[in-house]
């Protein structure tokens, strides 16, 4: 199950930017390659997030999806090259997604899933346990 879908895409770019975006000839949008780029992103995400939950994510947390959609993106923008000026926003969001899961994998930050967590490690320190005490002041002094 993919983290996003065109839908996602088409709430961040409009439709004529995602047909140059994937259509060589310009006339619509090719789904095959959105999917792969889709498929891309939450590889990258899944590679990540796997030291931490369970994968894949089902259901998909909204962050996960918000970071299928930045990767996804900055994925198909790469298929034509950047400009420097119009799609500093893309990178930059993309930079962030790579950020944020970073340190999802490190544990620093979470996203609220609980299940496929590691346990919490336990509290550092010793306990020490024993039996009750056979011989006592008290006892000994009888002997």
């Amino acid at each position: 199950m993919p983290y996003c879908n065109l839908d996602d895409l088409k709430k961040q770019v409009s439709e004529p930017v995602l047909i140059a975006l994937t259509d060589d000839d310009g006339q619509q949008i090719k789904q095959d390659v959105i999917d792969s780029k889709i498929n891309d992103a939450d590889a990258e995400i899944n590679g990540y997030a796997r030291t931490q939950y369970d994968i894949p994510f089902n259901p998909v947390p909204e962050i996960i999806k918000k970071l299928s959609v930045d990767i996804t993106l900055y994925n198909l923008f790469s298929r034509r090259g950047f400009n420097k000026d119009q799609d500093a926003n893309i990178v930059d969001r993309y930079k962030s997604a790579i950020r944020f899961l970073e340190n999802l994998a490190k544990g620093i930050v979470t996203i609220g899933v609980t299940s496929g967590q590691p346990a919490p490690a336990p509290p550092i320190g010793v306990e020490i346990k024993s039996d009750t005490r056979i011989f006592t002041r008290d006892r000994l002094k009888g002997m």
